[in-house]
C-alpha cells in the first residue's frame, strides 16, 4: 500500500501521508469566506470572527456551523477556535484568537433601563 500511494504522488512524514501538489478543487462559498478569514486575519480564528464575516457577505449564519462540522478543511482546536486542517500555528496563534472571545462590542447607542428593556 505504501508504494501505491507514493506512485500516486503522496508523501510521508513522521508516519502521516501528504500531497503537496496543487489543490484545484472548488470551494463552497462558505469555505471560500472562511478560508479568505483565516488568511486575513491569521492561522487560528475565533467562531465570532467567522460569524462577523458570514453576516458581512449576507450568508445564512446557521451555515456556518453546518460548514465547520463537515467540511474536511477545517479543524476545531479548542472551544470556537478553528484552523485549516494540516497547517502548523503557534501558541500566539491561539491566544489571539481567544481573546477575541473575550472581548464584548459595546453599542453607545443603545440603552437600558431599570427594568431590562432595551
Amino acid at each position: 500500500m505504501d508504494a501505491i500511494i507514493r506512485i500516486n504522488g503522496y508523501r510521508c512524514k513522521e508516519e502521516l501521508y501528504y500531497w503537496d501538489g496543487v489543490y484545484d478543487a472548488k470551494l463552497s462559498t462558505s469555505e471560500t469566506i472562511i478560508m479568505d478569514c483565516l488568511e486575513r486575519i491569521g492561522p487560528v480564528v475565533h467562531h465570532a470572527e467567522l460569524a462577523n464575516a458570514f453576516i458581512e457577505n449576507n450568508l445564512s449564519y446557521p451555515a456556518l456551523p453546518a460548514v465547520l462540522s463537515y467540511s474536511p478543511l477545517f479543524e476545531k482546536i479548542e472551544t470556537a477556535l478553528y484552523k485549516v486542517r494540516g497547517k502548523s500555528i503557534s501558541y500566539q496563534d491561539i491566544e489571539r484568537a481567544k481573546t477575541v472571545g473575550n472581548r464584548q462590542s459595546l453599542d453607545p447607542e443603545v440603552d437600558y433601563d431599570t427594568n431590562g428593556n432595551v
